[in-house]
């Protein structure tokens, strides 16, 4: 049976993706697809898809972004003004309709340009075209030999998602998949994640590109070697 090696962020958009079509070609070349096999999720991502995001979150992320709104000009005065009113005051009449529309505005822009740093980047490491079509949540996956998140927090979604939903019969529950963070897992530091640059700069996106291909191949080796030393 193929074994997986799966790599997860938030929404299955930016990061994870990347990751699994760098570790597909890693394994590729070492001639190791007919044992494993890469493949990547979101945390949140069925959340996002469904709209079940508090609205603290909803501010937290309009919040960080809206100075840089204001210069670039996707929001206008009159919307940014509107929205800071809106989370001030809960009795702003349509509060809830206000904070949506520049949440929604907002996450919109910033996923068109994720995805196009992310076109340009699979260009740069000759994988273009070899990512997978549709993002995917996360799961408790019996074939999953290891799961890293890109940052502390998603590994510790990911250790409740296996939680609430195990698929290991409880004799064998210690044979679990590894669940780290990747930066972590391959450099035993904990202050190494490939961190999000939703709502930043090209610039950005390509340096925490540059540092989740450094982290994937020796993840990945250091993955396969503790589990053939297990199959020994």
């Amino acid at each position: 049976m193929v074994q997986s090696i799966e790599f997860c962020c938030t929404a299955n958009a930016g990061r994870s993706p990347v990751a699994e079509a760098i570790a597909r070609e890693h394994l590729r070349k070492q001639n190791a697809l007919d044992m494993y096999n890469a493949k990547s999720s979101g945390v949140y991502r069925d959340a996002i898809r469904n709209g079940v995001i508090s609205e603290s979150d909803k501010r937290k992320t309009v919040d960080t972004v809206l100075s840089y709104a204001l210069h670039d000009k996707f929001l206008t005065r009159e919307e940014i003004y509107k929205f800071y009113d809106a989370i001030r005051d809960i009795n702003v009449p349509n509060r809830k309709e206000i904070i949506d529309e520049v949440f929604n505005k907002t996450m919109n822009k910033f996923s068109r340009e994720e995805h196009a740093y992310r076109t340009i980047a699979l260009r740069r490491l000759e994988l273009e075209g070899k990512i997978k079509k549709e993002s995917e949540q996360t799961i408790a996956d019996p074939n999953v030999i290891a799961s890293f998140g890109m940052e502390p927090w998603h590994a510790k979604a990911i250790k409740e998602i296996y939680r609430d939903g195990n698929p290991f019969p409880p004799a064998v529950i210690s044979l679990g998949p590894i669940i780290a963070p990747l930066g972590e897992y391959v450099t035993g530091n904990p202050n190494l994640t490939i961190k999000s640059t939703f709502g930043g700069t090209k610039e950005e996106y390509f340096e925490t590109i540059q540092v989740l291909e450094m982290c994937i191949s020796p993840a990945i080796d250091k993955v396969i070697n503790h589990y053939e030393s297990l199959s020994i």
